[in-house]
């Protein structure tokens, strides 16, 4: 890439199907990256952000999520 003729330079990178167990996911990562986490269900796909190692949602902000994902409003 023009400009990075010395260097080490990645673009945007997309990473599917990331799944829990994966250091990438587990991990901090610094550049332009998507990772796509799939999901069985609502439920679960609902879950995954309070339970990364990195949350900062307490149990109460938790439940209030999940209170307002099964309101009829949503």
């Amino acid at each position: 890439m023009q400009g990075y003729e010395n260097g080490f330079f990645l673009g945007g990178s997309l990473f599917d199907r990331v799944t829990t167990g994966m250091k990438t996911y587990q991990e901090e990562i610094f550049g332009p990256v998507l990772q796509v986490a799939r999901a069985r269900d609502f439920d679960e796909a609902l879950a995954l952000p309070s339970q990364h190692p990195m949350a900062m949602a307490s149990p109460s902000s938790r439940a209030t999520a999940t209170r307002r994902a099964n309101s009829p409003r949503g």
